[in-house]
């Protein structure tokens, strides 16, 4: 029985230079999960901004009380 572990990516021959400026562009991350990854990142910055935003205004009206 034949496995499909590894099944997604290219196979390098044996004979190629073993150079990283040659070979990493053959194990890179698949571009969904590049795009996964950048998306979660825009989303804490965006939740961060969020919180950051309400604070001020919170200060802002404990500050003008008498």
């Amino acid at each position: 029985m034949q496995s499909n572990v590894g099944a997604g990516l290219l196979a390098i021959a044996v004979c190629q230079i073993n150079i990283f400026q040659l070979t990493h562009c053959y194990r890179e991350q698949a571009p969904s999960h590049k795009k996964q990854k950048k998306q979660k990142k825009q989303n804490k910055q965006n939740k961060q901004n969020k919180q950051n935003k309400q604070k001020k205004q919170t200060y802002r009206v404990c500050k003008t009380r008498p």
